[in-house]
């Protein structure tokens, strides 16, 4: 089956939409083979679900893979499908590490790390196990687990980002930083981009230097057909933010394309960082508009979250930048955004009526 041209899932630029609708069509084709008990339209169906999902995740659509992993595999019988729900739990424990849920993607991943997959799958199940022990700062784990994949194939790419877990976990940090740029440039000269990236990304947060971070950090963002590694590009631009106070233009788009990405893939950690850029650079242009629609989906994202703390926050920063913009009356024409940053200080207990409290304009502020 050859997807049309259109349909890249394996692209980060497809609409989410589109990943959605083929989510529901595959399910569909599975639970109708399964209700007519047929054996090869479910082997099928099984097939086109896998390469489905390794489709998101190389396109970096890790929200949109535990979503549709999460709806098929439940109904996936172990007993007469073991192969297919092996593979699937395997890309479901990679992309739930990919959204922040290293716990859960370790627990998924240990159910299949005994399963005889082939040798290139079993390494990459092995080194997500290893990735998921050091994000929850596990070394001794995630050692273990780099040694075994190591143990499979000395010479592929997984093999390469298990090398790069055991040097990250070295103690000695000038040790440490001489053999990840080492490493860094082994990995680039074999094509193997992603792993490469991440590691220019580990060098620059422990770099001191601005100049020496956007050096490190040039080949990340370099896009060419042989580096489309937007998840970690977008790691990048909001590490490259934080360098300076004022952004370019170049710097605000790619933060602005960050951010909808993050939206979408619901990544807290990086969503919470890439909006803090976003309104920095807002707040120091003096625009409003802007400021005022990132308040309002963020604080959708928050709400979800639980997270009303942030969102409280950012409303204490507007009403300091933008007071005198808050205190004008509410009417039919008053700009939605502003009407519901309104509506949330109000509920916050941050925002009086105009009537009874005017608050201070910036420039009053100033003076």
């Amino acid at each position: 089956m050859k997807s049309k041209a259109l349909y890249r899932f394996d692209h980060a630029e497809c609409p989410i939409g589109d990943i959605q609708n083929a989510a529901a069509i595959i399910l569909r084709l599975f639970t109708d083979a399964v209700e007519h008990d047929d054996h090869r339209e479910v082997e099928r169906s099984l097939g086109l679900a896998h390469s489905f999902a390794g489709a998101l995740i190389e396109g970096d659509h890790f929200s949109g893979a535990v979503n549709f992993c999460e709806q098929i595999i439940p109904l996936i019988s172990e007993e007469s499908y073991l192969e297919h729900r092996a593979r699937l739990l395997a890309d479901h424990g990679r992309a739930l590490r990919m959204v922040g849920e290293a716990q859960k993607a370790c627990d998924t991943l240990l159910e299949v790390a005994e399963h005889p997959f082939p040798s290139a799958t079993r390494q990459v199940v092995l080194v997500s196990l290893a990735l998921c022990y050091q994000s929850l700062g596990n070394g001794d784990g995630a050692k273990e687990y780099a040694q075994l994949a190591l143990s499979i194939d000395k010479h592929s790419k997984s093999a390469l980002q298990a090398q790069s877990i055991l040097i990250e976990l070295d103690d000695d940090a000038t040790r440490r930083q001489h053999r990840l740029a080492a490493h860094e440039t082994k990995c680039r000269r074999q094509n193997a981009n992603v792993v490469a990236n991440n590691i220019a990304i580990r060098r620059a947060r422990e770099a001191s230097d601005k100049t020496e971070v956007k050096k490190i950090l040039a080949p990340v963002m370099n896009l060419s057909n042989d580096n489309k590694d937007h998840y970690n590009q977008t790691r990048a631009i909001i590490e490259l933010s934080q360098l300076s106070p004022t952004l370019g233009d170049k710097e605000m788009l790619q933060l602005m394309g960050a951010y909808y990405f993050l939206f979408n893939e619901h990544m807290p950690s990086l969503f919470d960082r890439c909006h803090d850029a976003l309104w920095g650079g807002f707040e120091s242009r003096g625009d409003a508009k802007n400021l005022f629609s990132l308040f309002r989906y963020s604080s959708l994202n928050w709400r979800l979250r639980g997270r009303e703390e942030f969102e409280k926050g950012y409303i204490q920063r507007a009403i300091s930048k933008f007071g005198s913009a808050l205190a004008i009356e509410t009417s039919d024409r008053s700009p939605r955004e502003l009407a519901y940053l309104k509506i949330r200080a109000s509920a916050a207990g941050l925002l009086s009526a105009p009537s009874t409290q005017a608050l201070p304009s910036s420039a009053e502020k100033e003076g």
